[in-house]
């Protein structure tokens, strides 16, 4: 494996603590509300003190270290081609990370839009942001690898909630909640979460994924480095 870029990785976590919070405030209103250091920069942007320092964290996890650890793991699913004929296919590395980022927003506020409509059953809702996403992936990465990380994610996102939530640091609406993921273990409504978390998560890391790609190749002596896939 190559030298960790370091500057890379810290242009990723800034990112992510401020352009997260203000991507988060696109759709959370609709989905969650926050009890431990609220914060409102106007009507449209409500989030907690909590949210840049842990966004700063996971922007870096989700977009370098996950798909590293892949590509380790799985040196086959690297190695694999990528899919091809998207008409996005030719955009240099700054393009498709400005278009991951304006692709994001609009499945998060898809997301809301999707949560506050009564016309649509959960399971179709979760699958039309599901279909957003992959599309998404498709257009603008089509990596096994990436398609990996971004699943693990959308799976592994949303319940790496539950301690904050059972901290008390924020909760679900429960207009919102459909997902009761401890309810096995006998866990309560306290832990639910939204099942239209998940295609955020997986939106985001494609998101990160992307943004991670244009830093780190922009990176002095980058050029010299082999590919990222």
């Amino acid at each position: 494996p190559g030298a960790v870029r370091w500057g890379a990785v810290g242009k990723l976590a800034v990112f992510g603590g401020v352009a997260g919070p203000l991507a988060d405030s696109v759709h959370n209103q609709a989905l969650l509300a926050y009890d431990v250091l609220p914060l409102a920069l106007g009507p449209a942007v409500h989030t907690s003190a909590l949210i840049p320092p842990l966004l700063a964290f996971a922007y870096p996890v989700l977009g370098a270290a996950v798909p590293a650890a892949l590509r380790h793991v799985l040196p086959e699913a690297a190695a694999g081609a990528r899919l091809r004929g998207s008409p996005l296919e030719g955009l240099g590395e700054g393009r498709k990370a400005a278009l991951a980022v304006a692709t994001t927003l609009l499945i998060l506020k898809a997301s809301a839009v999707l949560e506050l409509s009564a016309a649509m059953a959960a399971p179709a809702k979760l699958g039309v942001l599901a279909a957003l996403a992959l599309v998404q992936w498709a257009a603008l990465d089509g990596s096994a690898v990436a398609l990996m990380a971004a699943l693990l994610a959308a799976i592994g996102g949303p319940l790496t909630e539950l301690p904050f939530i059972g901290a008390g640091a924020w909760h679900y609406l429960d207009a919102a909640v459909d997902y009761l993921p401890l309810a096995p273990f006998g866990g309560d409504a306290r832990f639910g979460l939204s099942s239209l978390t998940g295609p955020c998560y997986f939106a985001v890391t494609t998101d990160a994924i992307a943004c991670w790609r244009y830093f780190s190749r922009s990176e002095p002596g980058a050029a010299k480095a082999k590919a990222l896939p």
